[in-house]
């Protein structure tokens, strides 16, 4: 069996930095009123908050992948009281998926309810051993 967490290598951005801060966000991308990434490229249409958590340090806390390369790549990422007052618009809510597809886009479905979450999660879970279940 594929060992969790060996598929997904990149945990800094390119600068080799920890975790992407709002300034630095705002910085490198244009930011609706609304907070929405209107920059073209792979975080086009996600909140401001997403490029944060997809370049941490540490890596998102159950990771799974959808085929043998390690594309079609969902994280899921607890958010902290840090997280909050670093993104305001992350309030209610206790956690979150990423998705990163076949073609490098990002997409980030958030969650207030742990039960919610937990089901997401455990839709991946089936899908990615459904994935593998002829392939170890």
């Amino acid at each position: 069996m594929r060992a969790r967490g060996a598929i997904r290598q990149q945990t800094t951005n390119q600068k080799g930095e920890q975790a992407m801060k709002r300034e630095e966000t705002l910085r490198d991308f244009t930011v609706s009123e609304t907070g929405h990434i209107t920059s073209s490229g792979k975080y086009e249409g996600e909140m401001l908050y997403v490029p944060h958590f997809h370049v941490q340090d540490f890596g998102p806390s159950e990771e799974f992948s959808l085929s043998q390369d390690g594309v079609d790549w969902y994280g899921v990422y607890d958010v902290t009281a840090d997280d909050v007052t670093e993104y305001p618009e992350l309030d209610g809510v206790i956690g979150l998926i990423l998705h990163e597809d076949n073609d490098g886009f990002v997409f980030c479905t958030t969650y207030g309810n742990p039960a919610k979450l937990r089901r997401a999660v455990e839709r991946i879970a089936t899908m990615e051993e459904k994935m593998f279940a002829d392939g170890d």
